[in-house]
């Protein structure tokens, strides 16, 4: 019996619908044509909606089928392989199938074609055109002219040849009626490299510790009849050659005629990968990214459908390319908390990648200096296979970091950004013609505005969070919903008129280093200066060329970049992370520390590092001046074992959202207690319900509760029954609940 009805996801962004397949009948001049993993148009709700086929069923669920109107696509975009890993994303990350498909695929390709140029061409041989020109010696000069053309190539653009021929569509109609010319199409790729040159990179000879990290890497390409995933931490301090590491070990994989997936944290880091894997292995390379154009992507995409690229650079969308003979999947700066999507689908790059690698029996490749707490403690513990590169390449030294208390530097009546230490380095370094680099993790001129009479600090309307200043624009932003206002003249409260800006932010530090520095060239690279397609780029293009003297910037300069001249590092103030209410704030801020100083002594001019604080005290920062992982991690899961934290558990967090707060606590109440009677053996913890520490973002209201567990798939299994239920009891009220799996936000 053949299967006439169609599994159709909708693309709809209400959870109640795109969590389901709807049965269409399938028209039988579409059956030869329709397969899983196309697009179709379907009628939904009195509307036409494109859905995504998961599948076909003989029998449907309901006695009235409705009709496809339309099949999208000429061949699957989806893979058997995606479709699969979108169901286990929707069970794992509890969320609805249509939200996953849509951020494999987002929606916007149903309105993208294959681009198509028209050429034109001679219709007959080179003789019988001759004749006809003869023929027509003093008459129809336009129709010669395009003949003469076409002579002398054997195809040309129609754009191109009227614009020589200065001819018109009508002569050229003319000539194909008469069997002359012919029209041709031909597809094109919209490319992202297509004005970039790359030079050709050849491989560079490997360090002892460099070769002995290939050769377990390599091993571990022909182990394909494991049973379980096979994961490799590669631990190298910064500068210590695992880009080249990756590209030896990609070389051996694409020479067994398999596929390569890497993934980098930041956009920020893309064009630099990029400009080391095309020189290295050309146009087999290509990118996936959100800045690239829609027709860039989808021709990309496409791409890798056919098989003409073998490797994929991209963040963590890029996770999805879809290869069907992975080999190796890469995944630099492991530890970054970029990897795990902040918004539906809440899934985690890491986690989907080892789920691909188990699929496709190849190997899972993590590299970091500082790796996650978590994966270093698997390794230890022997679950994965832990490689150490302990010295960088021709064995320059790790710079020095050296500590700068400011409460020292405030009693001492030094107020300004700068300490005198690293306003003297800084100057040292200018006049020999070296470049430094400026870290703080905070955007904007002023973290916030207060009134020097009565106190009040001006705040978001819709957040509760104060608004940021930005001097470039000369307003007041919140960044988490977007709002902009004027900064008041008089303040809101007591009509009082000294209104000051406080706190920090890289426009300050950009302004204050402008003022010391009058000669100096500076660049500011954050999220309001890199808005543009290729600005990452060309911010770093510009450095490098020693276009820049200074470059400040936020945590995307903070890793995996190469600055041959940077001699000095100055971190303006280390403690942005430690002061946040979650469990890896020190991580955080050794893992961005010690990233940020890796940037400076990796040529033979050497360099240093230069940590301003208030936390001299704190173990992440101590770790980081000593360049001391193991120290760092035995003190972080000391904590982490008395607290419970992962690794020794994980964490399902469940946010409640909406207007009225009072109905937000009584369904966390409520979801707490019916998670109770679900699990009534639950040998875990339930931390709140409470507030957010961000208890209002958008205009709404937020609390949330923690659930620490040993059993996650339990947990989540029965979590969503309870989700269920709690919707159920709150139907029609302005409710949103959000269930985020290993949460790395838990603000």
């Amino acid at each position: 019996m053949e299967a006439k009805y169609a599994r159709v996801v909708v693309d709809l962004p209400t959870p109640e619908v795109s969590s389901r397949f709807f049965h269409y009948l399938v028209p039988a001049e579409k059956k030869p044509i329709l397969k899983k993993g196309m697009r179709v148009l379907v009628p939904f709700a009195g509307q036409k909606i494109t859905g995504f086929v998961t599948g076909f069923d003989e029998v449907p669920q309901v006695k009235e089928v409705k009709e496809i109107i339309q099949v999208i696509d000429s061949f699957p975009l989806m893979t058997e392989e995606l479709l699969e890993l979108a169901r286990w994303i929707s069970l794992y990350y509890i969320c609805p199938l249509g939200e996953v498909l849509r951020a494999i695929l987002p929606s916007f390709y149903a309105k993208i074609k294959a681009k198509e140029i028209r050429y034109v061409k001679l219709g007959g041989s080179r003789e019988e055109t001759i004749s006809y020109m003869e023929e027509m010696e003093g008459k129809a000069p336009r129709q010669r002219e395009i003949l003469n053309i076409l002579l002398g190539e054997e195809k040309i653009a129609l754009k191109e040849l009227l614009n020589i021929s200065k001819a018109s569509h009508q002569t050229l109609n003319t000539l194909q009626k008469k069997g002359l010319v012919e029209f041709t199409r031909e597809r094109v790729s919209r490319e992202p490299f297509s004005e970039k040159l790359y030079g050709v990179s050849k491989p560079f000879p490997l360090s002892q510790q460099q070769e002995e990290a290939l050769k377990v890497i390599k091993n571990s390409l022909y182990q394909e009849e494991r049973k379980g995933p096979l994961q490799i931490l590669l631990h190298g301090v910064t500068g210590s050659g695992k880009t080249e590491v990756y590209l030896q070990a990609i070389e051996e994989v694409i020479r067994r005629g398999r596929e390569a997936l890497v993934l980098v944290p930041e956009i920020s880091l893309t064009p630099q990968m990029i400009t080391w894997f095309r020189g290295r292995f050309g146009p087999l390379v290509t990118v996936l990214h959100s800045k690239l154009s829609h027709g860039e992507r989808y021709d990309q995409w496409c791409k890798i459908l056919e098989g003409e690229v073998k490797i994929v650079v991209g963040p963590r969308s890029a996770v999805f390319a879809p290869f069907s003979n992975l080999g190796i999947i890469i995944i630099d700066e492991e530890h970054e908390t970029t990897y795990k999507q902040g918004e539906s689908p809440r899934y985690d790059a890491r986690e989907v990648a080892k789920r691909r690698g188990l699929v496709n029996k190849c190997p899972l490749l993590l590299g970091s200096a500082t790796p996650s707490v978590e994966s270093y403690y698997q390794a230890r513990e022997g679950n994965n296979t832990l490689i150490r590169m302990e010295s960088r390449v021709e064995k320059r030294p790790l710079p020095p970091v050296k500590i700068i208390d400011l409460k020292k530097e405030a009693a001492e009546g030094n107020r300004n950004i700068f300490s005198r230490e690293l306003y003297w380095n800084m100057k040292k370094c200018l006049e020999k013609n070296q470049q430094v680099i400026l870290f703080l993790n905070r955007r904007g001129f002023a973290s916030f505005t207060l009134c020097k009479e009565c106190g009040h600090v001006i705040r978001c309307p819709n957040c509760s969070i104060t608004l940021t200043y930005h001097i470039s624009d000369d307003l007041l932003k919140c960044h988490y919903c977007q709002f902009e206002g004027k900064v008041p003249q008089i303040c809101p409260n007591c009509q009082g008129y000294f209104m000051r800006f406080l706190g920090l932010g890289t426009q300050k530090v950009e302004r204050e280093a402008k003022r010391l520095f009058p000669g100096a060239r500076v660049l500011r690279m954050d999220m309001d200066t890199t808005r543009g397609k290729n600005s990452h780029q060309e911010i770093f293009k510009a450095f490098k060329k020693g276009h820049a003297d200074i470059l400040i910037g936020t945590q995307m300069i903070a890793k995996g970049l190469d600055f041959p001249r940077v001699t000095l590092v100055g971190v303006i103030l280390a403690d942005t992370s430690l002061n946040f209410p979650d469990f890896r704030g020190g991580e955080r801020t050794f893992q961005l520390l010690t990233q940020v100083a890796g940037r400076t002594g990796r040529s033979s001019l050497g360099g240093k590092v230069l940590v301003q604080t208030f936390a001299s005290d704190h173990y992440s920062i101590e770790s980081v001046l000593k360049h001391d992982y193991p120290g760092f991690y035995q003190e972080e899961i000391s904590l982490r074992k008395d607290f419970q934290y992962p690794p020794f558990s994980s964490l399902l967090r469940v946010v409640f959202s909406g207007r009225d707060e009072d109905q937000l606590e009584k369904a966390a109440l409520l979801f707490e207690k019916v998670m109770e009677v679900e699990l009534p053996d639950f040998k875990g913890e339930i931390l709140g319900p409470g507030p957010c520490p961000l208890n209002r973002i958008k205009d709404k209201f937020r609390w949330h509760l923690v659930i620490k567990t040993g059993d996650l798939d339990e947990i989540c299994s029965r979590g969503k029954k309870v989700l269920e239920e709690v919707i159920k009891g709150f139907k029609g009220k302005d409710l949103r609940i959000i269930m985020d799996v290993n949460p790395v936000n838990m603000l």
